[in-house]
C-alpha cells in the first residue's frame, strides 16, 4: 500500500478501560479493516496504510506492520517504530515495554518490541544456515542496544548507573545520520540477553500517576538496535554479447561456482515510545507532574510542527526550513521523519466518548504525518560500494583490451574503428547460429517424423488385417482373375503416382514442422538474450552493444531472406502444381480417345451384323451353328471388355478425387506457408525495432 519511501500509519484503537464502562461512556469510534478506514463520531472518516479495531491481538499487528522493517534491516534499510498517542490509549503496551507487568502477562499480551527481537536473531539464525546449505561462509552479526529518555528536555541514558544528562550530546556524521556521543551500547548476542537489558532500562524510565492513567510514562522513551553485518554475495557477472552468441544454446557440462565477495551492511532500528499528549485540567498534575506534562506537550509540538513542515507542498524556488533543532526529541528522529529510515507511526486512540477531542485530534496528527516521505537507502560500507565500482570498470577495461587483442578495434592516427576481419568474423558467426538454431529445427523435426512413422505402421497393419478380413468374406474368382490379368500395369502405375504424391506431401510437412521448430528456437534466444539484456545492460559498453545489435541485425535480415524465398518448399508446391495440371491434360486427353474406341467398337459390330445378314442365304445349317459359336465367343469377348472399360472408369473417377484433394493439400500448404513468412517478417521486424530503441536508449544513457 502506497509509496515504500512514504511514512506508514497505523491506527489501534483500545478497549474501554474499567472507569470508562463505569462511566456509561459510549464508544464514538468505528473501524473498517478491510478498507483501513476509522470513522469518528459517525461524521469524520480517516484513511491509514493499516487500521485495528478493539480486539486486536498483538501478533497481527505486528505481522501486518513490524515483521517487513525487520526483514529489511538484514539489507542495510534503517527503520522506525514511532508509538504516539494521548495518554492512557495504550502505547506502552504496544511497544511491550511495560516490563513490570511482565511476569503476569500471556504470550499473546507481548508487545512489538520483544518480537521484533525474537524475531531478528531467528533471521540471523536462519541466514547463517542457509549461508551453509548454499557453500558459503556464514554471515557475521554484530549487535548493539542503547536504551534513553528525554525527561524534561533532558537525554538520560537508562542502562547507565549514574543515569546522567552529563556528557550526552546529539551530533551529526558526514552522512547526515544522527548519533548520540556518550550513550552506553551494550553488545547482545541473544534474545534473552536483549530482552534483559531492556527491561532493565524500561525499570529505570520515569513514571507516575495521573487522574486519566495510573502508571503514565513522563518521559520520551527510544529503544535503539545497532545491527552490524558482514556477508557473502555473488557478484554479478558483466553482460557480455560475444560471449553469449559463441556459446549459442549449448548446455556447459559443469558450472562454475559463482564469484562471490565480502559485503558490509548496518542497520539502525528505533523504538520509540512517546509520552501521551495531556491536559492539565484533565489529568488534575500538580507541582513536577506539571512540569513533567508541559515538556512532553513541548516535544510533541515540535514534532508536529516538523510534520507540519515536511508535509507542506513548496516550489523549487523556496526553500521550506524544517525545524528540527526546536526540540532534542524531533532532534533524535531527524533520520525518521525526512531522513534515511522506513518509518511507521501507531497512533494508540481511546474509543471512548469522553475521549473525543484527543481522539480527533491523534487522527489528524497521524493523517497529517502519513504525507512525510523519506530518503530511504541501503548503509553499505563505503569499501563495499568502492570495491563495487572498481569492479564494473575493471571488468569494462579487460572487455576494451580482448577487443584490441584480437584485432576487433583497430587504432589508425589516433581512431578506433573496427577491423576488417572482425565484421567478417561476425557474419560467419551469425550463420554459425543459424545453424545451430536448424540443427536444433531438425532434430525436433526427426522427433515428431519419428511418432508419425509409428502411428502410420499402426495404422497400416490396422489397414492390412480389415483387407484380408474382406477377402476372406467376399472371394471373387472372376474378379481376382481381371484384377490380375488387367491391373497389374495400370495399379502399378497408379501407385508409383500416388507414392510420389505421397512423399512430395510429407516432405511439405517437414519443411513446415522444421519452420515451426525454427520459430520456436528463434523465440527461446530472443527471450533469454531480453533477460540478459535487462539484468546487465548497464553495465555494456558502447561498442560492444553496437556489435550486438549489428550481430542480431545480420541474423535478422539472414532469416528475412529465408523466409521470403523458402526455396525447398517453394519448389516442392511448384512440382505439385505442375503434376496436378499434367494429370489433369492426361485425363482430358484420354477422354476423347475412349469415346474414338468405344464409336470404333460400335461400327464395326454394325458393319459385322449386315454383313452376316447378307450372306444368311449362301450359308447352310453347318455353317450357321459355326456362326452362332463365333459369335457366342464375341458377346463373350465384348463383355470381358466392358467390365474392363467400366473399371477404367472407376479408376479414372478415382484418381480425379484424388487429384482434387492434392489440390486442396497444395492450397492448404502455400496458405500455411504464406501465414508463416508473414509471422516471422513482423516478428524479426519487432525485434530489430527493439534492439535500435534499447540502442538508442543505451547510447542516450552512455552520451549523459
Amino acid at each position: 500500500m502506497g509509496d515504500p519511501s512514504c511514512v506508514r500509519v497505523a491506527v489501534r484503537v483500545r478497549p474501554q478501560s474499567e472507569r470508562e464502562k463505569v462511566e456509561n461512556s459510549h464508544i464514538c469510534t468505528n473501524v473498517l479493516q478491510k478498507e483501513a478506514q476509522v470513522t469518528i463520531g459517525g461524521e469524520r472518516s480517516f484513511t491509514f496504510d493499516y487500521a485495528f479495531d478493539i480486539g486486536t491481538h498483538q501478533q497481527k499487528v505486528y505481522d501486518d506492520c513490524v515483521k517487513n522493517l525487520i526483514e529489511g534491516t538484514f539489507e542495510g534499510f534503517n527503520a522506525t517504530v514511532l508509538a504516539y498517542g494521548q495518554t492512557g490509549s495504550g502505547k506502552t503496551y504496544t511497544m511491550g515495554t511495560a516490563f513490570d507487568m511482565m511476569d503476569v502477562m500471556n504470550e499473546i499480551d507481548v508487545g512489538i518490541v520483544p518480537r521484533a527481537i525474537r524475531h531478528l536473531f531467528s533471521g540471523m539464525d536462519s541466514r547463517k544456515q542457509q549461508a551453509l546449505e548454499q557453500g558459503f561462509v556464514e554471515p557475521c552479526f554484530d549487535i548493539v542496544a542503547q536504551f534513553v529518555e528525554l525527561y524534561n528536555e533532558d537525554i538520560i541514558d537508562l542502562l547507565s548507573h549514574e543515569r546522567s544528562p552529563i556528557g550526552l550530546r546529539i551530533h551529526e556524521d558526514a552522512k547526515g545520520e544522527i548519533f548520540l556521543n556518550g550513550v552506553t551500547r551494550v553488545t547482545v548476542t541473544s534474545p534473552s540477553q536483549t530482552l534483559e537489558v531492556l527491561k532493565n532500562g524500561a525499570l529505570n524510565r520515569k513514571t507516575a500517576s495521573t487522574n486519566m492513567n495510573e502508571q503514565s510514562s513522563r518521559s520520551h522513551a527510544i529503544f535503539t538496535v545497532i545491527i552490524k553485518q558482514q556477508r557473502t554475495v555473488i557478484v554479478k557477472p558483466c553482460f557480455d554479447p560475444q560471449a553469449v552468441i559463441e556459446q549459442g544454446d549449448e548446455a556447459s557440462g559443469l558450472e562454475e561456482p559463482p564469484a562471490t565477495e565480502l559485503e558490509l551492511l548496518s542497520a539502525k532500528f528505533h523504538f520509540v515510545d512517546l509520552a501521551g499528549s495531556e491536559r492539565l485540567k484533565r489529568t488534575g498534575a500538580t507541582g513536577d507532574r506539571i512540569k513533567e506534562g508541559i515538556n512532553i506537550n513541548f516535544g510533541l509540538l515540535a514534532l508536529g510542527n516538523v510534520i507540519c513542515a515536511l508535509t507542506t507542498p513548496t516550489t523549487s524556488d523556496k526553500v521550506i526550513h524544517i525545524p528540527y533543532r526546536d526540540s532534542k526529541l524531533t532532534r533524535l528522529l531527524q533520520d525518521s521523519l525526512g531522513g534515511n529510515s522506513r518509518t511507521l507511526m501507531i497512533a494508540c486512540i481511546s474509543p471512548s466518548d469522553c475521549d473525543y477531542v484527543e481522539t480527533l485530534n491523534t487522527l489528524k496528527y497521524a493523517n497529517r504525518a502519513k504525507d512525510i516521505k523519506n530518503k530511504v537507502v541501503a548503509n553499505q560500507d563505503k569499501s563495499s560500494k568502492l570495491i563495487g565500482r572498481l569492479r564494473s570498470r575493471i571488468a569494462e577495461l579487460e572487455a576494451e583490451l580482448l577487443d584490441f587483442k584480437q584485432g576487433r578495434i583497430t587504432v589508425s592516427d589516433g581512431v578506433e574503428s573496427f577491423n576488417d576481419q572482425y565484421r567478417e568474423n561476425v557474419l560467419l558467426q551469425a550463420d554459425v547460429n543459424q545453424l545451430r538454431i536448424r540443427i536444433k529445427a531438425l532434430q525436433e523435426t526427426v522427433e515428431m517424423l519419428r511418432a508419425r512413422n509409428v502411428q502410420l505402421l499402426a495404422e497400416k497393419d490396422e489397414v492390412c488385417t480389415r483387407m484380408r478380413n474382406l477377402k476372406a468374406q467376399n472371394q471373387q474368382p472372376f474378379i481376382e482373375s481381371i484384377t490380375n490379368e488387367t491391373g497389374e500395369q495400370e495399379g502399378d502405375a497408379f501407385g508409383s503416382t500416388v507414392r510420389v504424391y505421397l512423399d512430395e506431401l510429407e516432405s511439405l510437412r517437414c519443411a513446415l514442422m522444421e519452420s515451426h521448430a525454427t520459430n520456436e528456437q528463434l523465440h527461446q534466444q530472443m527471450n533469454r538474450w531480453k533477460a540478459m539484456a535487462t539484468n546487465n545492460i548497464p553495465r555494456m559498453s558502447v561498442d560492444r552493444l553496437a556489435n550486438c545489435a549489428a550481430i542480431i541485425n545480420d541474423s535478422s535480415g539472414n532469416n528475412t531472406e529465408s523466409v521470403v524465398t523458402s526455396t525447398p518448399t517453394f519448389s516442392l508446391i511448384q512440382e505439385a502444381k505442375a503434376d496436378i495440371k499434367r494429370m489433369k491434360q492426361s485425363i482430358t486427353e484420354s477422354s476423347p480417345e475412349e469415346e474414338k474406341t468405344n464409336q470404333d467398337e460400335t461400327k464395326i459390330n454394325t458393319d459385322g451384323v449386315v454383313k452376316s445378314s447378307m450372306i444368311m442365304d449362301d450359308f447352310d445349317v453347318n455353317d450357321m451353328e459355326e456362326l452362332k459359336d463365333e459369335d457366342d465367343e464375341d458377346i463373350e469377348v465384348e463383355n470381358e471388355a466392358e467390365t474392363e472399360c467400366f473399371k477404367l472408369r472407376d479408376d479414372l473417377a478415382d484418381l480425379q478425387a484424388e487429384i482434387s484433394i492434392k489440390e486442396r493439400l497444395v492450397i492448404e500448404l502455400e496458405q500455411s506457408e504464406r501465414r508463416l513468412a508473414e509471422k516471422k517478417l513482423a516478428e524479426l521486424s519487432l525485434r530489430i525495432n527493439e534492439m535500435e530503441v534499447e540502442r538508442d536508449r543505451v547510447l542516450a544513457e552512455m552520451g549523459e
